[in-house]
């Protein structure tokens, strides 16, 4: 499960940058050409897998054939098929009608459809925005032989069931069954979720490449294959193709790469005890993951266009940090009361009051879970106290910008709230 879950992003995000490069090289799209060059990749790519092999070991079916699923799990399961059918069904019958979508996303990917060649960045509306979505759907309208308003939305809901897929297989893989199962449940009662898997907006998109990226990493921790740091790296650098907050967010894995490699040197594991082994891995990360990230900054940079689009601007005021409270006031309005998330940070936060008041051992995955909320959120306290941000992250703008920020990192809060009461159960099999 995890490997096709895993095989969905990663050749969406080397289409996209396929379809860049043939854009870039000012050559016509056609669907032959396109299929060629990737059907050409992918048979280099499994010969250099044969040859370099990098298995990622991850718990194989055979490991819970012996756990058993009642009438309670098969029941939460008919619940969770449901929502993705339900996701399916919903982006199937509305057409593209929402704001972002009309006019960024999917109105980029029709110009460039109806064109068969990409425009320079300066004449597409928000310049500065990568292009893995409008792309991708123009790739799909080159299949069609035209547009379709629903069947360019369909990447979206598959999107959503991939990252089902991984965060199921994480789960299982650190927990049993029954807790994978109830975890992945409490991942799809988030009603903004389900919703942002019917509509053509990045955000799931930037869910699914994040959230990855930092299991992924987890999983290495936890497995010690290097092949999962390797494809960290590669969902890291290809989420930065998807929206300008990708690049913080590489910075953010980097982070949590540099803090597992120091855990590891401590405890003397692996090849990690020694400058050369952390070395070495640190590169299977960074190498992909900064190559493919820096790409798209550099071609702006070279085409003229500001990379961040000027949302960057460091300003210091008194009326700024007369702000922090109502920014904190703001971020706790949006996890508790008004966001859609269901009760998944209202969870989080009684299971921790429970680890705390029980003095129980946290484990290295909810360690670097927690720290990874906590990093998202400084992130996003800090660019709300920017003077261009505040009204959309924590004024009277921040409604849909806000919660479609914290999307990208939810799904961390339901994998902490679990292990955290995995952990205090101590029922691991």
């Amino acid at each position: 499960m995890l490997a096709m879950a895993l095989s969905y992003g990663l050749g969406l995000g080397v289409l996209a940058h396929i379809l860049f490069l043939i854009g870039i090289l000012r050559l016509q799209y056609h669907f032959g050409l396109i299929a060629v060059l990737m059907i050409s990749l992918g048979v280099l790519t499994g010969i250099c897998l044969r040859v370099r092999q990098f298995p990622c070991s991850f718990r194989r079916d055979a490991d819970i054939q012996s756990q058993k699923i009642n009438w309670i799990n098969g029941l939460v399961l008919f619940y969770i098929w449901c929502s993705v059918l339900y996701a399916f069904w919903r982006a199937m019958h509305v057409p593209i009608g929402y704001w972002d979508e009309v006019a960024t996303s999917s109105f980029v990917g029709k110009v460039v459809f109806f064109d068969k060649s990409l425009p320079a960045l300066s004449l597409l509306p928000h310049s500065a925005y990568p292009l893995t979505v409008p792309l991708i759907q123009t790739w799909i309208s080159l299949g069609l032989g035209y547009w379709d308003e629903q069947l360019v939305k369909l990447i979206f809901p598959l999107a959503f069931l991939s990252y089902v897929g991984v965060h199921y297989s994480f789960l299982l893989n650190v927990t049993n069954r029954r807790w994978a199962i109830a975890g992945t449940a409490l991942l799809i009662s988030s009603n903004f979720l389900l919703f942002q898997a019917t509509i053509a907006y990045r955000d799931l998109f930037m869910l699914y490449y994040n959230c990855t990226a930092i299991l992924l990493l987890l999983l290495w921790h936890r497995n010690k294959d290097d092949g999962f740091l390797v494809l960290a790296g590669l969902y890291s650098g290809l989420m930065t193709f998807i929206k300008l907050e990708g690049l913080g967010y590489l910075f953010l894995h980097t982070l949590l790469l540099a803090v597992l490699l120091f855990k590891g040197k401590t405890k003397g594991q692996g090849g990690s005890d020694n400058f050369r082994g952390l070395l070495k891995r640190f590169r299977l990360f960074a190498v992909p993951g900064y190559a493919i990230g820096l790409f798209f900054y550099v071609y702006k940079l070279m085409a003229g266009i500001a990379p961040a689009d000027d949302r960057i601007r460091i300003a210091f005021s008194l009326e700024q940090f007369l702000r922090i409270p109502h920014i904190i006031n703001r971020f706790l309005a949006e996890m508790f009361f008004i966001g859609g998330w269901n009760i998944v940070w209202f969870f989080l936060a009684v299971s921790w009051m429970g680890v705390v008041c029980l003095k129980k051992q946290l484990t290295d995955e909810s360690k670097m879970l927690g720290l990874m909320i906590l990093a998202f959120l400084v992130l996003y306290g800090g660019l709300a106290f920017l003077p261009l941000n505040f009204p959309w992250l924590a004024g009277p703008r921040s409604h849909t910008t806000l919660s479609r920020g914290f999307l990208h990192f939810s799904p961390l809060a339901v994998l902490l709230a679990v292990l955290l009461n995995f952990n205090m159960r101590e029922t691991k099999d």
